[in-house]
C-alpha cells in the first residue's frame, strides 16, 4: 500500500466514523470490508489501531487471525 492509497483508505475511515454516533467493532469491520479497500495485514492493524484509540477498542493479532474487542463484544477475524 503506498502513502496515497493509505490516505484514502483513513479517508473512507473517517467518513465512516463521521456517519456513525456509535459503531460496534463488527460493524466497523463490516463497513471498512464493505468499501472494497486493498489493505494488506500489516496495513491493516496500523490503521485499526489508530481507529482503536479513538474508538476504544482492544486489537490483537493471534497467528493469522485479528482479534477485536470492545467492551461488550469479541469477535475474531482470519485473514485467508
Amino acid at each position: 500500500m503506498n502513502e496515497q492509497e493509505f490516505n484514502n483508505a483513513l479517508l473512507k475511515i473517517r467518513r465512516i466514523l463521521r456517519e456513525t454516533s456509535e459503531i460496534s467493532a463488527k460493524d466497523l469491520i463490516v463497513k471498512l470490508s464493505s468499501t472494497h479497500l486493498r489493505i494488506d495485514r500489516e496495513n491493516l492493524a496500523f490503521i485499526l489501531g489508530w481507529l482503536a484509540k479513538e474508538r476504544n477498542i482492544n486489537l490483537e493479532f493471534r497467528g493469522d487471525n485479528l482479534v477485536v474487542t470492545n467492551q461488550s463484544s469479541k469477535y475474531e477475524f482470519a485473514f485467508g
